[in-house]
Parts: C-alpha cells; sequence; structure tokens
C-alpha cells in the first residue's frame, strides 16, 4: 500500500517528528527493517506483530473491567473487525496509536481503581506515546480530567498531584514531537489545523458526509457491532445524565464519546476519515460486549465470515479494481514499465504530484530517488523536509507521472498540464503506462517528458 512505502520512507529518515504525522511508526518500521531487511515483510510484520500485542493488551484490559466471559467475548469481538485486520496488514500511524492508546487506560485504570500511584507515571509515559503516534491521542489526557470530575467517589484525585504528574510526564515524552515543530515553524501542527478548518470553509450541511461517516464506520466495526457500540454509548450517556452511572462505565464512557461524538458533531461539515474514530471503539466495545444477546451475536458472527471472505477474495484475485491510487495492485508492474522509459531517456530523474502514493511507492520498489510534487512548486509533504536540494536538478530532463485513477480509454493526454509547463523549457505527451489485470485496463499513468528543468 501507498501507506506502506511512505511511512517506510520516514523510517529510512529518522528524526524528531514529521510534517504529516508524529515519529512511532518510523521507529516501529526502522527496527524492524534493521532486523528483517527492507523490504515488505518486513513491513507487514511490523503491523502484525503490534496488532497483535494491541489484542493482548485489549484482552488485559477487558479483563480488569469486565467479568471474565464477557472480557473473551469484548476480545473476541474486537479481534474480529475489520478494524483489526486493517491495522495487521496495512502501515498507519494508528497501528502503535491504538496499541498505546489502551495500555493508557489500563494504566490509568489501576491508578484510579486499584490506587496503585507507580501507574500514573506509567500512564503518563504512555499517553506520550500515544501522543508520539498521532495527535488524536491529547483526547485521553481530557477523558482522564473528564471521569476524575463526573465521578463523585474519584473525583477526591483532582486534589492531589497525582494526575497533573501523569500529565507532565506525558509532556516531557512528547517533547521530541514539541521540539521538532518549533524548530520547523510549527509546520506539523500548522498543517494539521488548517487543512482540516480549510476543508470545512464554505460547507453548508453535508447529509452526504454523515451517510459516509456511518456507512464507512459500520463496515469497519461490521454493522451489528456498530449498532451496538452506538446504542451502549447513548444507554450510558443517558445513564451519565440520571446519575446512575456504574464509575467503570463512566471511565469507559469518558475514553469514548469524546471522539467519537465529537466526529460525529462535526461530520455535517467535514469529510471524516474512515480510520479517525478507531480509538474511541476501544472502550466502545467494551461497553457493548455486556449488553449483546445471542442473536445478536450470530448476525455478527456471519458479518465476520463474509466481510472478511470478501476481503481476502478482493485482496487475492482484485475482481472490483479500486479506482484510487490507495490500491495495492499494480505497482510491480509501473515499476517494470518505468523502467523501460528510462532506458528510453537515461539520465532523466522522474517525479510525481499526487500527494505521495505514486512518489512513495516507486522509490521504495525501485531503490532509486523519486521526487514529490514540490518540483513544481507545490506543498510536497515530508518531501519537503528530507533535505533535498532542488537547484542540483537544473538543466536535467524529467520524467512526470500523473495517476489517472478515473479513465474512459487508454489515449495519451491531449494536453501539457499547465502546473508543470513554467518550470521546464518544454514538455512532451507521451504514450501513457496502462497497468492490466486479465487483460482489462485498471489503472492508468500520464506520461510527460519534461525538457530542462528550470528549478523550484
Amino acid at each position: 500500500m501507498p501507506q506502506d512505502a511512505y511511512y517506510h520512507l520516514y523510517s529510512q529518515q529518522l528524526d524528531w517528528s514529521y510534517y504529516d504525522h508524529p515519529p512511532f511508526i518510523a521507529y516501529l518500521l526502522r527496527i524492524f527493517s534493521e532486523i528483517f531487511g527492507s523490504n515488505t515483510w518486513s513491513i507487514k510484520l511490523a503491523d502484525f506483530s503490534v496488532t497483535a500485542l494491541t489484542q493482548v493488551a485489549f484482552y488485559w484490559l477487558a479483563r480488569a473491567l469486565l467479568s471474565h466471559s464477557v472480557a473473551r467475548l469484548s476480545t473476541l469481538l474486537f479481534s474480529t473487525t475489520l478494524m483489526v485486520s486493517i491495522l495487521s496488514v496495512v502501515s498507519t500511524p494508528d497501528v502503535p496509536l491504538i496499541l498505546f492508546w489502551i495500555v493508557s487506560m489500563m494504566f490509568l485504570y489501576r491508578a484510579i481503581f486499584r490506587g496503585q500511584s507507580g501507574m500514573w507515571i506509567l500512564a503518563g509515559l504512555s499517553m506520550g506515546f500515544a501522543f508520539n503516534s498521532k495527535y488524536p491521542a491529547l483526547l485521553l489526557p481530557i477523558g482522564l480530567l473528564g471521569f476524575l470530575a463526573l465521578s463523585e467517589k474519584y473525583r477526591y484525585f483532582l486534589k492531589t498531584r497525582w494526575p497533573y504528574l501523569s500529565i507532565l510526564v506525558m509532556i516531557l515524552a512528547m517533547s521530541p514531537v514539541i521540539w521538532w515543530n518549533v524548530v520547523h515553524n510549527f509546520a506539523s501542527f500548522k498543517f494539521h489545523v488548517e487543512e482540516r478548518s480549510g476543508d470545512m470553509t464554505g460547507h453548508f450541511i453535508r447529509p452526504d458526509f454523515i451517510l459516509g461517516l456511518l456507512g464507512h464506520q459500520s463496515i469497519l466495526l461490521l454493522p451489528p457491532l456498530f449498532i451496538a457500540v452506538c446504542l451502549a454509548l447513548k444507554r450510558q450517556s443517558h445513564s451519565l445524565l440520571k446519575h446512575q452511572i456504574r464509575d467503570k462505565s463512566l471511565f469507559l464512557l469518558c475514553f469514548s464519546v469524546p471522539i467519537i461524538g465529537g466526529f460525529l458533531l462535526i461530520s455535517p461539515f467535514l469529510w471524516i476519515k474512515i480510520n479517525w474514530l478507531m480509538p474511541g471503539y476501544v472502550a466502545g466495545i467494551l461497553l457493548a460486549a455486556p449488553l449483546l444477546s445471542h442473536r445478536w451475536l450470530r448476525w455478527q458472527g456471519v458479518f465476520v465470515v463474509t466481510f472478511h471472505l470478501a476481503f481476502a477474495i478482493q485482496v487475492i484475485w482484485y475482481p472490483v479494481p479500486v479506482k484510487s491510487d490507495d490500491t495495492w495492485y499494480g505497482w510491480d508492474q509501473l515499476v517494470t514499465q518505468w523502467r523501460a522509459l528510462k532506458k528510453v531517456y537515461p539520465g532523466t530523474f522522474t517525479f510525481s504530484s499526487d500527494g505521495y502514493k505514486t512518489t512513495a511507492v516507486l522509490q521504495f520498489l525501485s531503490k532509486e530517488k523519486i521526487y514529490g510534487r514540490n518540483i513544481i512548486g507545490q506543498p510536497g509533504l515530508q518531501f519537503d523536509f528530507i533535505g533535498d536540494d532542488l537547484t542540483e536538478l537544473k538543466g536535467r530532463d524529467a520524467i512526470y507521472l500523473n495517476s489517472q485513477n478515473q479513465f474512459g480509454d487508454l489515449l495519451k493526454s491531449g494536453v501539457v498540464y499547465p502546473q508543470i509547463k513554467p518550470y521546464f523549457r518544454y514538455v512532451v505527451v507521451l504514450n501513457p503506462i496502462v497497468i492490466f489485470r486479465n487483460k482489462i485496463p485498471v489503472r492508468k499513468f500520464q506520461v510527460f517528458l519534461c525538457r530542462d528543468y528550470l528549478g523550484p
């Protein structure tokens, strides 16, 4: 997947943090690549291994909060979701985030409910590691303070030093990411704030955004469990308003509602990505599991088998082409045809401008230097921060690849894209690279020969 290649690029250039995300996914992939080599198998092994630990940690947390039988049931429900299946095979910052989110909840539970003072320090460290995986971990201390404020029994902790010491340890653990942002003019923080607020600007209420959120989240958990989680959150929220909620349920509610409810509230104005709500489902599943009847569980089992079978068929045989660069198919064919093109035009460098995806995958598979869209003056994400001196490319010719997700023919482009014209003396349209599956075209890349680069 393009995400695998992009975060592998992170791992080959270790830093305190990165433009798109904090660094923990990079550290994880670097450890596995040092042991098992810089290849696809080591990346997948890293995802699988960490997600296996995540499932063990989930059971550890469930066992503390629920009876033995319900803890086993909730772990089975959690482990058979498509969410966990995706985490185990695709490299994203969510892979370490979910692990540290669960571990943080467990340490906080032991600190609060069992009075183990040393757990406050471990919780702070784990919350810091969760933040160093992905920024939504900031909701962990919010969940902590929210629980302590709402719980009559444990509110006294707010008068002690422990919650604040835990948050201080978290901040200290976060300091490498904060330092990177200070040195780079808060580039990563600005990127996330400005991008999301920019996406919301000018939008009226979008019912399709709401339906999209409900649709892909029901696929992520599978419909019966997703409905059960929503009903459990509604039920426990109602109990909270009536002051009839148990402390353990309140604890779980405070680590699920802020993220699930928060994204639901802004979903009419912003397209919510499929993975953004993942941390909230940890507590959500633990709240839902005790409420499920045998009939409900049977239906969940039917969906588990059906969806995973369909998922396996799609991965192995690819019957439905993915009209997106977020696909695993065709990259090897792209590399083969690109190498043939390079022989015809030796001495050229190659760049792409579809975000990071084609650039990252082509570089990973070819083991050669491939450039991003900063070549033509557009924001290059992490490619702006890897130290390339683009002025050294002045005067050289380039091959420009542009992924065309939607196409109705196999013809070459009829026009030269205006965004690349100012950066070269002239541009020649070449025949496209077409990727076939069983003689059926499934992907298309427009190709341009760009003469005499004028510089960034």
